[in-house]
């Protein structure tokens, strides 16, 4: 044993030094472009890969289904996959624009990982009125446009854009809420028969053809003015809305 080994010394025989100058020599005269030694986990089992990937997608995606995505740094075949949404419905982007999302692989399966903020499940846009119940409307928030499903009470307005507030309720909009109510006051030119539609000047700037359950508004007879005001109400009935008179001057 050399001077100063210890207990750490280790002795070769002849035969095991010429074993190990053979590994060595071996090594030395291999390829060295070879990739290096790999371990498989002390469990055993090939590594599972794990890939995180930019991607678009087009159309609509719903929570709990899957949908082809389209990888975004890659031009050669095939460049497409199908991802599963364990998350959040997902609503088509206006017009042909596509969807930028993250996936993630896990194994042999690509998953939805991350998505564009959707700005919540409420948002405030504008829309053309009239908007009966049970139909659809386009609304436009930003540069998005949604189709929503007015399941509330019929809207009677006409004219200009009205605001209003839409939610997603799974994969469709609806409408919750709006600028306008149901009523409004105007003018009318008398005389007014009962039972009779005329045309009233509402404050909105619109006009509307309204009907008169009550009495006749008449006019001043003694040459007096004949513009009179009322108060009108889109009101509902088994056969649809129309807009009614509840409050008239000068009637008899």
């Amino acid at each position: 044993m050399p001077e100063g080994a210890g207990r750490n010394y280790v002795r070769f025989d002849r035969g095991s030094g010429q074993r190990i100058a053979a590994a060595v020599l071996q090594v030395e005269r291999g390829n060295r472009d070879q990739p290096p030694v790999t371990f498989n986990p002390a469990l055993g089992g090939a590594p599972s890969p794990k890939q995180i990937r930019m991607a678009k997608f087009t159309g609509a995606w719903g929570t709990g289904t899957s949908h082809v995505v389209t990888f975004q740094t890659t031009t050669s075949t095939p460049n497409t996959v199908m991802a599963y949404n364990e998350f959040v419905d997902l609503p088509a982007a206006s017009g042909t624009a596509q969807t930028d999302v993250a996936i993630g692989k896990d194994g042999t399966a690509w998953y939805l990982i991350s998505w564009p903020d959707t700005g919540g499940p409420i948002k405030k846009g504008t829309y053309t009125p009239p908007w009966d119940k049970g139909t659809t409307k386009t609304v436009n928030v930003g540069s998005t446009s949604y189709t929503a499903t007015n399941y509330s009470n019929s809207i009677g307005y006409t004219g200009s854009a009205r605001d209003c507030f839409i939610t997603q309720v799974g994969s469709e909009w609806a409408l919750i809420n709006t600028d306008t109510t149901q009523i409004l006051r105007g003018e009318f030119t008398a005389p007014w028969v009962k039972y009779t539609s005329i045309s009233v000047d509402a404050v909105d700037g619109q006009t509307y053809s309204a009907y008169n359950p009550y009495g006749t508004a008449y006019y001043n007879s003694y040459g007096g003015e004949n513009r009179r005001q009322c108060a009108i109400a889109y009101v509902k009935y088994a056969s649809g809305y129309r807009w009614e008179a509840i409050a008239l001057e000068c009637t008899a």
